[in-house]
């Protein structure tokens, strides 16, 4: 009687040639540079939340104490009960303009390319 041959499934082909060994090291590889991509992003992602962050801070000061007039802008109710609920949590007293200005100022510098392009 004849002994059957053991084959490893790890590296028999498939239809297309392919071992499961080799689709799984494709697999991982792909996937360790997808990992990497997503590393990178997260760091840009970082780096730019706090530039954002930054500049936002930065226009608080400037326009905390500005005195004048100032110009009317038109905001959504919605939108200025949320600024109005960012002043009462904050722990400073900060006038609701120089939050506005600052939080429009920051999108404004972050995006530069993007608005030139409105």
């Amino acid at each position: 009687m004849e002994q059957k041959k053991i084959i490893n499934p790890l590296l028999s082909k498939n239809d297309n040639g392919v071992s499961l060994a080799e689709t799984v090291t494709q697999l991982t590889g792909a996937n360790a540079e997808s990992k990497d991509k997503a590393a990178s992003f997260r760091k840009e992602k970082s780096d730019w939340h706090a530039i954002g962050w930054k500049k936002f801070t930065e226009g608080l000061e400037d326009y905390t104490g500005v005195k004048g007039q100032g110009a009317a802008v038109w905001l959504p109710t919605e939108v200025k009960k949320q600024i109005e609920q960012l002043r009462a949590n904050s722990e400073r007293n900060i006038p609701i303009r120089a939050l506005a200005a600052a939080m429009i100022v920051a999108f404004m510098e972050e995006h530069k390319k993007e608005l030139s392009s409105l």
